[in-house]
């Protein structure tokens, strides 16, 4: 194995000592000559510099955002959140209130109530009194008791004989169921020298009324209540708050 060895240093170096050296570079002013304005061919490795190229920064580089103008129109940015739309208040239906009269008889409110209670009307009674028109008065103002007796001295003069002093001491010349009737009898007495009046004249009675609910889950057609007020002319429908 030495042998072998020592054969192999002995074979090395007979071959580097037979082969040629490698020539020298042709040196740069030695060179091809060139035409004018034509530069040599240098390589990079006869200027000394790194053949591996620059190393580059791996991170990628962010693209501009784009502009709003640029941007489709579901994607134009907003200015805050977007308003909230306002409620739409419904109107709910209420039950509603009435009340119904006069009525001059108690047994004509007694008869109405029968009415709207059978077309599912809830409904009460009440009673008050009122003034009812009855006519009209021709009357002198109240004076003094001897001033009286003296106006009615000169009216029997003149032939003015229906005639009476009240308590007050005024003269009544008259009461009249139409008021043309006693315009005209006032237009006689004031032709006399005098200044009568006109007044309408009134007694206190007795009215009758319903308080009536009608409820939003069975209201009453308006043909019934067109009905209940052909039967019933002297009252009158008015709506009242149901509180």
């Amino acid at each position: 194995m030495r042998y072998l060895i020592y054969l192999l240093v002995i074979a090395n170096l007979a071959f580097w000592a037979w082969y040629p050296a490698p020539p020298e570079p042709m040196p740069r002013d030695r060179a091809l000559s060139l035409p004018p304005g034509v530069e040599t061919l240098v390589l990079l490795r006869e200027r000394g510099q790194d053949t591996e190229p620059a190393e580059t920064d791996p991170s990628p580089v962010p693209e501009p955002a784009p502009e709003a103008s640029q941007l489709p129109a579901d994607d134009v940015p907003l200015e805050g959140p977007p308003p909230e739309p306002e409620p739409v208040a419904v109107e709910q239906p209420v039950d509603r209130c009435y009340s119904i009269g006069p009525f001059m008889a108690a047994e004509d409110q007694a008869a109405a109530a029968t009415t709207l209670r059978r077309a599912g009307l809830e409904v009460k009674s009440r009673s008050s009194d009122v003034q009812e028109p009855i006519g009209y008065w021709v009357y002198l103002p109240a004076m003094a008791s001897e001033e009286a007796r003296r106006v009615a001295a000169e009216l029997t003069r003149q032939g003015v004989s229906d005639y009476f002093i009240g308590k007050q001491n005024y003269i009544s010349l008259g009461a009249f169921s139409a008021k043309p009737a006693a315009e005209e009898r006032r237009r006689q007495i004031a032709a006399l020298g005098y200044e009568p009046r006109l007044d309408p004249r009134f007694r206190t009675r007795t009215a009758f009324w319903l308080d009536v609910l009608e409820s939003v889950a069975a209201p009453v057609p308006e043909e019934r209540w067109a009905e209940i007020q052909a039967r019933y002319p002297e009252a009158w429908r008015q709506s009242l708050s149901c509180e």
